[in-house]
């Protein structure tokens, strides 16, 4: 039976692997684990683009003990599979999802507990393409396939010849299991039940089966009942036996939803009707990968390149989540059910305080639509939530991860950048100032009322006070500009006033911007105890997942300012240079120690003066040079940090957060990134490849060209415009939306390019904004 199971597993892999890709197929450059083994914590499984649905394998450590670092599901170092469930989280740094796991076995029924029914799996045996994953579990010699629509998936097993050939639906269970769940046999061909998540929301699941079971039973904690059909509880799940001694394969047909049970069995049959096979299902999943992919097409460069910059992508289209079931329903964050308008989607699984700064400036050049709906959905939020912008979003619960108030940064920038208009945007302006504004403060805000008193959150108040005021500035700042787009003047002097009170934070002794209590005294958070030393920059404490160095740069409103309250731009640039010390002296090789790389593995603490790829809080300073007349430097700095990504297992330098560091290297990439929320500019360095051409919807596109782009030439030389000559470091949304071509000269050494007195972006110390930023408004 071993000998005749393993031809079966060696024919489906065969099967299984792609035929040759033509130069159209551009999922053949994607590496779905790339950036598994470390600290990226990418989601591995088999979903569409942005999808409700991503079903996938969950890894365990030896003898299916959950792994402590293995956050959302997938760690490419665990030896085990104990699950494969319907939900996942890319990059979360924190345990999060995996829902409603099912898992094949053979023989007796008799252990409960899922680390009893865990196999190991072996690698060579694992395929993982865009929106296909296979493995075999060899404990059971079984063969276990995964694709998927956007609610639904399919699974199909290839069991060894044996009449208990099971599936275990282990739907109390999750990442951070066991949770309350119900369970329900239905027939002889389905499954239907229940899970409430410890975060709060509820997940309904309808699945389906291609033949009857010949079996079934549920269990109870500890406790199996054969023959019986329901189960709830903190331990509930339920099992089907099928006889694969004449056919060996069993495919479940399985959907979700947010709604309720009808929801899920509505999805179910919108998306998987019974009629679509495995193969036509994994085709269309595919194809929508390859058209996503293709909003941005990549030529030139350096070998292996397209991997890297393909497999970022794909990350970046993951998430967030559509919510809205089939027929248009979706559950609110006060727990009503909602419609959303035809042809639009309701989107979740918002990690906001990191995509703000990548994800989401990403998607307002490719993804207008997404971003658009993102827009609304938050707006929507707002007015279901009590009128609070929500922060982190999971299903529908706002779990106000991390500080600051990101969800304004983020509606902000999406009006500023032409997502919303008209009533839309007048809707978001209400939105943003009643939230920057409103007392008692809402969470979002937490310390406004001392914020609005002090001009900054004392440490004594919040020990990451620090950060909260340089957040809360930069969201003020956003908001500030949408009431200037907007007409509303008053509203804008008033929010771009506040919007430097990161100053009040600059020590004039170190010139950092450093924790500071209630009482105007500066802060020495470790000054106590046993182990006593003064405040440095050099730690966390005050700020929060970063040192005083990574928040130095938190002004990214005020560059100009922040440099003058340095000691003049010259001191800012020599700051910079100590920052970026090991990029500028080894540009062509990774720039950060793999010690300061891994200095936010495991998000315990942060140390050192050194730019960190590997967290959010200072993702945007590669790109300071360019306020600071030295653009070549952004160019070599941004090449060397791009340098701590590959398309390999170690691909990834910090958690991937919904995408946000994937993000970062595509927008690096293509020589784009846009630094200041609320403002439409783009700042530039040296593009990665020879030919890129960006789909920017309605039938728009922008080409870049950099003839011979290579890490051997990360230097601008020269640049222009629809054909006419550029000399400024940045670009704005209007250009980029009108001019269709633009062209760099590269060179292998730094030039005198884009140094002149109007070359720098905008700041807010400027008093008003660049002629080329007001005429795009």
């Amino acid at each position: 039976m071993i000998a005749r199971a393993g031809l079966i597993v060696a024919v489906l892999m065969a099967l299984a692997l792609p035929a040759t890709a033509s130069a159209d197929d551009l999922t053949g450059q994607v590496n779905p684990l790339s950036g598994s083994l470390g600290p990226g914590f990418p989601m591995v499984g088999a979903s569409v683009p942005f999808a409700m649905i991503e079903p996938g394998p969950d890894t365990a450590m030896p003898n299916g003990q959950q792994d402590p670092v293995n956050y959302d599901g997938y760690s490419y170092q665990d030896p085990d599979i104990r699950g494969f469930s319907l939900t996942h989280f890319n990059g979360a740094g924190v345990h999060i999802a995996g829902d409603l796991p099912f898992m094949p076995t053979t023989g007796t029924v008799s252990a409960t507990d899922p680390t009893a029914n865990a196999s190991p799996f072996d690698h060579a045996s694992e395929v993982s393409q865009p929106g296909y994953y296979a493995a075999t579990l060899a404990r059971y010699q079984t063969r276990v396939e995964l694709t998927a629509t956007a609610r639904s998936a399919l699974m199909r097993i290839t069991y060894p010849s044996t009449a208990q050939a099971n599936l275990l639906a282990e739907v109390s269970q999750s990442i951070n299991g066991p949770d309350l769940g119900s369970v329900t046999v239905v027939g002889d061909r389905q499954l239907q039940g229940w899970v409430r998540s410890d975060v709060g929301y509820r997940l309904y699941f309808a699945a389906a089966f291609d033949r009857p079971f010949s079996g079934y039973g549920t269990q109870n904690g500890t406790t199996l009942s054969p023959g019986t059909r329901q189960a709830s509880g903190h331990a509930a799940g339920a099992y089907l036996t099928f006889d694969a001694r004449t056919n060996p394969t069993v495919t479940m047909r399985v959907g979700i939803s947010y709604v309720d049970q009808a929801g899920a069995a509505a999805n179910l049959a919108a998306e998987l009707p019974a009629g679509r096979t495995f193969a036509d299902v994994r085709q269309a999943a595919h194809d929508a990968w390859n058209a996503r992919l293709h909003d941005v097409e990549v030529n030139g460069g350096d070998p292996l390149g397209r991997q890297t910059f393909y497999s970022n992508l794909y990350r970046s289209l993951l998430m967030p989540s559509i919510f809205d079931d089939a027929d248009g329903r979706y559950i609110g964050l006060d727990g009503q059910v909602h419609q959303v308008a035809s042809g639009h989607h309701h989107y979740s699984s918002l990690s906001l305080w990191d995509t703000y700064r990548t994800q989401t400036p990403l998607f307002e050049l490719i993804e207008p639509r997404v971003v658009h709906d993102v827009m609304i959905s938050l707006l929507d939020d707002y007015d279901q939530n009590h009128q609070v912008i929500p922060r982190w979003v999971q299903a529908n619960v706002d779990r106000g991860i991390m500080g600051g108030d990101s969800g304004s940064a983020t509606l902000a920038d999406g009006v500023t950048q032409g997502a919303l208009r008209g009533t839309d945007a007048q809707r978001a302006l209400a939105a943003l100032l009643h939230q920057a504004d409103a007392l008692p403060p809402v969470w979002p805000r937490e310390h406004l009322d001392a914020y609005l008193r002090q001009g900054y959150v004392g440490n004594d108040i919040s020990g990451i006070g620090a950060a909260l005021t340089l957040e809360y500035a930069i969201d003020d700042y956003a908001a500030s500009q949408v009431a200037q787009q907007l007409g509303d003047s008053g509203d804008a002097q008033r929010l771009a006033a506040r919007a430097g009170d990161w100053r009040n934070l600059v020590d004039p002794g170190s010139r950092f911007i450093r924790p500071r209590n209630s009482d105007g005294s500066w802060a020495n958070p470790t000054a106590a105890g046993p182990l006593a030393v003064p405040w440095s920059p050099d730690l966390q404490d005050g700020y929060q997942e970063g040192t005083g160095w990574q928040y130095l740069w938190s002004a990214p409103q005020d560059v100009a300012g922040l440099a003058q309250a340095i000691g003049s731009p010259a001191e800012t640039r020599a700051r910079l240079d100590s920052f970026f010390t090991t990029a500028l002296n080894q540009p062509l090789l990774p720039a950060v120690p793999t010690a300061q790389q891994q200095a936010s593995f495991f998000g315990i603490y942060y140390i050192g003066n050194q730019y960190t790829p590997a967290n959010e809080p200072d993702l945007w300073a590669p790109w300071y040079y360019d306020w600071l007349g030295q653009p070549e430097k952004t160019q070599r700095v941004a090449r060397a940090e791009m340098a701590t990504y590959n398309s390999g297992l170690y691909g990834l330098p910090g958690n991937d957060d919904t995408g946000t560091m994937s993000a970062w290297y595509v927008l690096a990439a293509l020589g784009l990134y846009h630094v200041t929320p609320g403002v439409p500019a783009w700042e530039l360095n040296s593009p990665s490849f020879a030919v890129e051409k960006l789909r920017l919807g309605s039938n728009r596109s922008l080409t870049i060209q950099a003839p011979g782009a290579s890490s051997a030439l990360p230097y601008i030389q020269s640049a222009t415009l629809g054909g006419a000559p550029l000399e400024r470091t940045y670009l704005t949304t209007c250009e980029l939306e009108t001019s269709q071509t633009l062209t760099f000269g590269l060179s292998g050494a730094p030039t005198g390019w884009a140094t002149g007195p109007d070359a720098a972006p905008p700041s807010l110390s400027d008093g008003r904004p660049s002629a080329p930023v007001a005429a795009c408004r």
